[in-house]
């Protein structure tokens, strides 16, 4: 990607602020050494909220997929007040930047995923539209798709397979449901702005939504996905076969969905994908 060293420097610094994250790095950690370890003390379920706590967070700003970060920010704030009611000791940290942070990383991959995802997938997703209309003028055809399921050079190599990547490990093994929506959003194949950083393969695609399935059982998803004989995706799950469907069942209930990216196919272009399938051309 070309641009100035400043836009280098930005890119760099976001990408950072991304992992740092996505990978629940601890701020600030030798000063807060001294803060009581969360797991002595659960946060409240969603179910155990009052009712006009409830309000308030459908009320919230930007409540769902946006990727406004004062309406995250929001609800942040509520969840957390509501904690601090109930575990005064932590009162002490409760304005600290960094711990709320801590606080955010610890919860938003647990007890809030639904809630708080959007703490972790927000910046991602701002990222990858940043600049989306620009790669997909430039860039040339053999890098679509940078991610189908496996990566088209064995591994992410740049700033955007990056983002992707921690996308993919947010929606499969932390189960946020922002970044499972985010994800599947990406897979069309006519959202210009962003929809080429993905292709799914049909069984990541057929894995993509056993998952969600799974996780809507046991109440870490809002919802599952689903698709209708409209949508081009429905026809592609037709394509895998009753074996490799029964892999990817089993993968999802146990979460060993590693196993299916580890053997899917190389990645080919969506059109050609959308040709066996017998459904119509991408268009941009």
């Amino acid at each position: 990607m070309q641009g100035t060293a400043l836009d280098k420097l930005y890119t760099f610094g976001l990408f950072f602020m991304i992992f740092a994250w996505t990978h629940g790095v601890a701020v600030a950690e030798t000063r807060l050494l001294e803060v009581p370890d969360f797991s002595e003390f659960p946060a409240p379920e969603v179910r155990e909220l009052s009712h006009s706590v409830s309000i308030r967070l459908l009320h919230a700003d930007d409540y769902g997929m946006g990727i406004d970060h004062a309406g995250c920010a929001e609800r942040i704030d509520i969840l957390l007040d509501v904690y601090v009611e109930r575990w005064p000791q932590f009162a002490q940290w409760a304005d600290d930047p960094d711990w709320r942070n801590y606080w955010a990383d610890y919860f938003g991959k647990t007890v809030y995923r639904g809630e708080i995802g959007c703490h972790f997938v927000n910046p991602i997703v701002a990222f990858l539209r940043r600049d989306g209309t620009y790669r997909t003028d430039v860039e040339p055809a053999d890098r679509i798709p940078r991610w189908c399921g496996r990566w088209r050079d064995g591994q992410p190599t740049i700033e955007e397979d990056h983002t992707v990547a921690a996308l993919i490990e947010l929606a499969f093994e932390d189960a946020i449901p922002a970044a499972a929506s985010e994800l599947y959003v990406m897979s069309q194949s006519h959202f210009r702005s962003y929809g080429h950083l993905v292709a799914m393969n049909p069984d990541v695609l057929l894995l993509l939504m056993e998952r969600s399935k799974v996780m809507a059982d046991r109440r870490n998803f809002i919802f599952a996905f689903k698709l209708n004989e409209e949508d081009s995706r429905y026809g592609m799950l037709h394509m895998v076969p009753d074996a490799r469907r029964a892999a990817v069942e089993e993968a999802a209930w146990n979460g060993d969905w590693r196993s299916i990216l580890e053997t899917t196919g190389p990645c080919r272009p969506r059109d050609v994908v959308m040709r066996e399938a017998g459904l119509p051309q991408r268009r941009y």
